[in-house]
């Protein structure tokens, strides 16, 4: 039996805790549209519109919206912007204990990937920053391949993306991952502190509370 292992990316295997506010106001200043300052939340709500519309620039257009309403030019401020703010954010994250050694425990034994929503940019430097770029035979990121996650379709893509019998997802995030990655047929390794509705729960094939504990619960799984 073969097998691939695919893992989410923020929360999972990198610490995802920023203030994203700050973010914003540093990449507005760098971009020279201080006269956005105050409009944090607004850009928050038009870019999750064009996200969750997978446009490929969310972050660009978002901000390009706010620049024509306030009646500002653009020139080149809504490219600065995105650019700053996606080095910002990739800046501010990093592996998580431990992450780089649960890859090269698994690298040996199983086809690895990478199933994460945002930009292509942002999480290809991340994954780069992180140094762990070089431990994934697929990376599927949905601006660049125009599904999210939970969409089964994004599963269904992954499943087809490596010809193995079988397919496993780890991940911290139940509702986004777990379970509809469940329904699409894959094993299921939720990394969770905590347990969940029991109901839920019951669906889960293996429930561990550190990134530590991946490798033995996959090999498990795995037979």
């Amino acid at each position: 039996m073969s097998y691939a292992v695919f893992f989410n990316l923020d929360g999972t295997l990198l610490d995802h805790d920023m203030d994203y506010e700050k973010i914003y106001i540093e990449s507005v200043e760098e971009s020279g549209l201080e006269e956005l300052k105050d409009s944090y939340e607004e850009y928050t709500d038009g870019f999750f519109q064009y996200f969750q519309r997978g446009w490929t620039f969310p972050r660009r257009q978002a901000i390009l919206d706010l620049i024509r309403e306030e009646g500002l030019s653009d020139l080149g401020q809504s490219d600065r912007f995105a650019e700053a703010w996606e080095d910002a954010e990739a800046a501010e994250s990093g592996p998580k204990e431990g992450a780089v050694n649960v890859l090269d425990s698994l690298s040996d034994s199983f086809s690895l990937g990478i199933v994460t929503n945002g930009t292509g940019r942002l999480q290809r430097m991340k994954l780069e920053d992180a140094g762990i770029l070089d431990s994934f035979d697929t990376v599927l990121i949905s601006s660049e391949i125009g599904l999210a996650k939970p969409n089964a379709d994004f599963f269904d893509r992954a499943r087809n993306e490596v010809e193995v019998d079988e397919h496993v997802i780890v991940s911290h995030d139940l509702r986004r991952d777990i379970l509809p990655a469940k329904r699409e047929d894959f094993l299921t390794v939720w990394l969770s502190e905590e347990e969940g509705n029991p109901q839920e729960e019951q669906l889960v094939d293996r429930r561990v509370e550190s990134l530590g504990e991946v490798p033995g619960a996959v090999e498990e799984l795995c037979g």
